[in-house]
């Protein structure tokens, strides 16, 4: 009976609350559904290229897509008729940010809760720690452009 309670206490803790769960650095595989865009013939402009996203403009509220741009996996939401870029896996472990739930600004991990602004990707809930990276977002010609740094690997 022990067993039984204590192995219930801690599946609840860890896989519930996300306590005590290892913090270590893997890679998670980009999701097939993931459009592939690249910053190839695109002009710089300082030190961000901005790329077009096709289908982010027909996004409705907190709806998302994932896009990698040149090896960078990011989720675009649109929030509040705003939309936003942040990266797509979460720093805790690694959760698919795009596969969450908005509560207001803020989006919440699908696997440990976690949730990040995400106008600031601050951490506004944990058990993540680290702040999300973001991206400019600009309306270019009718279409939605998610700035990235010009030091990103190009294909």
């Amino acid at each position: 009976m022990l067993l039984c309670v204590s192995s219930y206490l801690g599946g609840s803790l860890v896989y519930g609350e996300g306590i005590a769960v290892g913090r270590h650095n893997q890679r998670t595989p980009t999701p097939e559904d993931t459009l592939h865009l690249s910053t190839a013939n695109i002009a710089e402009e300082g030190d961000v290229i901005f790329v077009p996203v096709p289908g982010a403009e027909q996004l409705s509220n907190e709806e998302t897509l994932r896009a990698q741009i040149d090896g960078q996996v990011m989720t675009i939401a649109k929030v509040d008729n705003c939309v936003f870029a942040f990266q797509e896996f979460c720093t805790h472990r690694f959760g698919p940010l795009s596969e969450g739930t908005f509560h207001g600004f803020n989006v919440q991990c699908p696997w440990h809760k976690s949730c990040f602004d995400v106008r600031t990707g601050k951490v506004t809930s944990g058990p993540a720690k680290v702040d999300l990276k973001t991206f400019r977002v600009e309306t270019r010609d009718g279409k939605i452009c998610v700035g990235v740094p010009c030091t990103a690997e190009k294909s």
